[in-house]
């Protein structure tokens, strides 16, 4: 996994100082996921000594989070998006909401919708300017090139989507299951129920945002792997939510039914169309792992 090193998004200057300083081994380093402080002591040093900048800011509130002080780090962050509209607050926040903080995966399942909320929020700030990388006053042409926050935006909406269906998929079977008469099993399976009742929703959702990644053109920050690699990972967004729309409508018809509210676990049609929708599910994953390796890229 390519790490993001928070010092790369200060301006050259003050990031070749940091990167020097850093490997001089005086400073103190922290890791989470794909972002690195390089140097807390000399994050908080230029924080201190102008806490106005900017730059400044952004590298202090991203080293206290990786330094295990969230509620300080994700502050600055949410002043600096709320304020300056900043884009990369915007995305770091993000990304924090839909990990759970650690910026791994698996995602936090409870935070889903807030998570393409936020993604959501990245693009709004993205597409208020038309000069966007070359804002003013801040110039995002560095962010851009270290995390193509535009392209990884566009491309998380979609496949949260799809995450938010799975989840409704396996929280709305779990709900029916566990009031079958012939179950015998756990009743206290997770029925997902901020999910369960928009699995439809989530799906017409995960194609429209799929359609504004595939359709996103060419621009000049995009890294020519990361688009083409991102417009082929939401084109199997795009196909799974589009194979599964039938058959979700079919099973909740399914489980509308009398017979198969009774009993899910003896219900014949239901089952058929269960393991076909499980079928594309692992089918269009093995096909996200594939090119993921293909492009040496992650998803996350």
């Amino acid at each position: 996994m390519k790490t993001v090193k928070f010092s790369l998004l200060l301006t050259a200057l003050v990031s070749s100082f940091v990167l020097c300083f850093a490997s001089s081994g005086w400073g103190t380093s922290y890791t989470k996921g794909r972002y690195t402080c390089e140097d807390f002591e000399e994050a908080e040093r230029l924080y201190r000594s102008d806490s106005k900048n900017v730059n400044n800011q952004i590298y202090y509130a991203g080293c206290l989070v990786l330094n295990g002080k969230p509620h300080e780090g994700m502050f600055l962050m949410h002043n600096l998006a709320d304020r300056y509209n900043h884009v990369f607050a915007a995305l770091f926040i993000a990304e924090y909401i839909e990990s759970g903080g650690d910026f791994e995966l698996p995602v936090d399942v409870d935070k889903i919708s807030e998570g393409i909320h936020a993604y959501g929020r990245v693009l709004a700030f993205v597409n208020f300017d038309p000069r966007y990388p070359l804002s003013e006053p801040i110039d995002y042409k560095i962010y851009e090139n270290k995390n193509q926050m535009e392209l990884r935006a566009y491309h998380r909406i979609p496949q949260l989507y799809n995450v938010k269906y799975i989840l409704g998929f396996y929280g709305l079977y779990n709900k029916h299951l566990m009031t079958s008469v012939s179950y015998k099993g756990n009743r206290n399976l997770d029925e997902f129920s901020k999910y369960n009742p928009y699995t439809q929703d989530s799906l017409i959702q995960a194609i429209e945002s799929a359609n504004r990644c595939i359709n996103l053109p060419k621009k000049r920050h995009f890294k020519t792997n990361y688009y083409e690699f991102y417009k082929k990972s939401c084109q199997i967004e795009k196909e799974r939510a589009l194979a599964i729309q039938p058959l979700e409508e079919k099973r909740l018809v399914l489980l509308a039914t009398e017979s198969c509210r009774r009993d899910l676990p003896n219900c014949k049609e239901y089952n058929e169309v269960h393991n076909q929708i499980e079928t594309i599910m692992e089918q269009k994953a093995s096909e996200i792992n594939a090119l993921s390796d293909a492009y040496d890229l992650t998803i996350f």
